[in-house]
């Protein structure tokens, strides 16, 4: 009997042990995926501004809607569910997804990481010229 209770309290255990490590690693994912969703939406609002400013053509999304329009082509979903990008100039740290505000009829776009999980706030300011501003990254909001 002193043996079965032994291996059930060892396997009551290593199920604990796994769902913990389950947890921690699916809030990684998670984090890479914001993360991942910030770099994208810098790196296609660059090369779109680029490109427009090559072709001296004003084909540059002209609203935070239209250039959220662009971005959910590759990332509709935050990682908490809902949309990948929102407009507003902080994002939403409770889903993981990236704000999204437009300036001078798209001419100039912030693009804000929220300070999802233990992710601090950052935020990318892309403008015609190709030139990428990186504002300075603020505190997280929690702890995991």
């Amino acid at each position: 009997m002193h043996n079965s209770s032994l291996l059930i309290t060892g396997l009551l255990l290593t199920a604990a042990l796994a769902g913990v490590c389950g947890y921690q690693v699916e809030n990684r994912l998670k984090m890479v995926a914001t993360q991942f969703n910030f770099v994208e939406s810098v790196q296609m609002a660059r090369d779109h501004m680029n490109a427009a400013t090559l072709k001296a053509e004003s084909g540059l999304p002209g609203s935070s809607g239209a250039w959220i329009a662009l971005f959910n082509q590759k990332v509709p979903f935050a990682p908490e569910g809902g949309p990948a990008f929102i407009v507003n100039k902080q994002g939403n740290p409770k889903t993981g997804a990236i704000g999204i505000s437009a300036t001078d009829f798209g001419q100039e776009l912030r693009i804000t990481r929220p300070s999802y999980a233990i992710l601090t706030e950052q935020t990318a300011v892309v403008r015609t010229s190709g030139k990428i501003l990186l504002v300075a990254e603020t505190k997280p909001q929690k702890q995991i």
